[in-house]
């Protein structure tokens, strides 16, 4: 009897296995035949678009839009970047825009700049006054005013012929101004470098390079000195005057006050605009 139980529960453990496995195997196939049947339906519904007359519509608008979002980007995101060069000096900008920007000498004085300020404000203009760094201690209340809402640039420290000093007395002029800048506004945020009389060479936009100040030179100069009246004084910026034009004025000449409305209003007449020295430089493609 003993036997005979045993061999019957035996027979019944082998049946209940031989059913696992068997249940195992038709959830493999199941799964299987599950995978296989998503798979032909995504494969049907991709053949049917791609044939439906609808979705070909679709694809191509898609195309499209992607070209045209493409020719977008290379044609204004992607265009040509120049990081500024300091080996160079830069007299004017070469472009078709009519647009000029206008710079101020300051070495001497203070009898003008604020006459100047109130004009340059008025017409609501931004300019970029080049100072000498003695200037920029003996007037720091003035250079503070015009930093409000202008550029400040270097105009060497004692205003000499830069090009005609020793190694160590040019490093000493770019040195003593960067210290008076920074005695006035804590920090060196000059951009831009002018050489006194326009002479200048290797060793000087070398030096102007290192500090990371553009050398700026000028296309037209406003010659008051060397006029007989206000009208000549005029003509004689307007008749040069170009798209990209640079244009330097003395701050300490009587004639400024009295021809910079007159000059501002006729550019305007000829469709020019005036604009800050980093708006004309960025407009050549140039990047600080």
């Amino acid at each position: 009897m003993v036997k005979a139980a045993e061999s019957l529960l035996n027979k019944r453990a082998n049946t209940n296995i031989f059913i696992k496995q068997r249940s195992k195997s038709r959830c493999f196939f199941a799964h299987k035949r599950v995978s296989v049947n998503i798979r032909f339906y995504i494969m049907k519904v991709i053949i049917r678009l791609f044939y439906s007359k609808r979705a070909k519509k679709k694809i191509l608008y898609g195309i499209i839009s992607l070209l045209l979002i493409l020719f977008y980007l290379s044609s204004h995101l992607l265009e040509p970047v120049f990081q500024v060069s300091y080996t160079e000096a830069i007299y004017y900008i070469d472009t078709k825009d009519k647009i000029v920007s206008f710079t101020f000498d300051v070495t001497m004085g203070e009898k003008y700049i604020e006459d100047i300020l109130i004009i340059l404000d008025y017409y609501n203009i931004k300019s970029t006054f080049f100072l000498t760094g003695k200037w920029l201690e003996e007037y720091p209340f003035l250079a503070k005013e015009i930093f409000k809402k202008h550029e400040i640039g270097n105009y060497s420290y004692s205003y000499t012929a830069l090009d005609e000093l020793t190694d160590e007395e040019l490093f000493v002029e770019f040195q003593q101004f960067r210290e008076a800048f920074q005695n006035v506004f804590a920090a060196n945020l000059v951009k831009y470098f002018r050489p006194p009389f326009g002479t200048y060479d290797e060793r000087v936009l070398s030096l102007a390079g290192e500090e990371g100040q553009l050398t700026i030179l000028w296309c037209i100069e406003g010659k008051g000195w060397l006029v007989d009246s206000v009208n000549d004084f005029v003509n004689d910026i307007i008749t040069k005057v170009h798209p990209g034009a640079i244009i330097a004025f003395r701050a300490s000449s009587s004639e400024i006050v009295m021809t910079l409305p007159v000059i501002i209003e006729t550019l305007w007449e000829k469709n020019y605009e005036i604009v800050s020295l980093k708006r004309i430089i960025e407009n050549s493609g140039r990047r600080f």
